[in-house]
């Protein structure tokens, strides 16, 4: 019986929270409040990763060198980490550096782009690092994809 008046209680106040404020007050309660960055590595030996990020999606690129956050992983050989900041805080990132570590601190680099909020990727979205290299293991490469912000169902 307790189930039962706590279910409708619930549910009374979500029909009363939506008549008084309307669909868009609910999903106002829904929109996401950071990004995720994904580091991938698919390679066979372990990269370490230099970005900066910033609160100012207009910053430019000397300057989140200079003055933005700096943000380094390593990431050993198959594995994937990931790293969320607040939207607030991350309206821009650049991946300054990559290393291969093939042997000890040798090894080819790579780096990609700066990336802007509003232009690039929005709040909520995920900002895929994946990092291959292929036999040649001179052949170092990021690719660097967008995944955007969407709201899970639960199906």
């Amino acid at each position: 019986m307790n189930k039962c008046v706590a279910l409708g209680t619930l549910g009374a106040l979500g029909i009363t929270f939506m008549s008084n404020f309307g669909c868009s007050a609910l999903l106002g309660l829904l929109q996401p409040t950071s990004v995720t960055v994904q580091i991938v590595n698919n390679g066979s030996f372990p990269v370490d990763t230099t970005f900066y990020i910033d609160d100012d999606e207009n910053i430019l690129e000397i300057l989140i060198k200079e003055f933005g956050t700096k943000i380094e992983n390593s990431v050993q050989a198959g594995e994937t980490i990931s790293i969320t900041r607040s939207c607030d805080d991350l309206r821009a990132i650049i991946l300054d550096d990559a290393d291969l570590q093939i042997v000890g601190s040798v090894g080819p680099e790579a780096n990609a782009d700066i990336l802007r909020e509003g232009e690039d990727f929005s709040c909520g979205d995920t900002l895929v690092y994946t990092f291959t290299h292929t036999d040649v293991l001179l052949d170092f490469d990021v690719a660097v994809s967008v995944q955007p912000f969407t709201l899970s169902t639960g199906s």
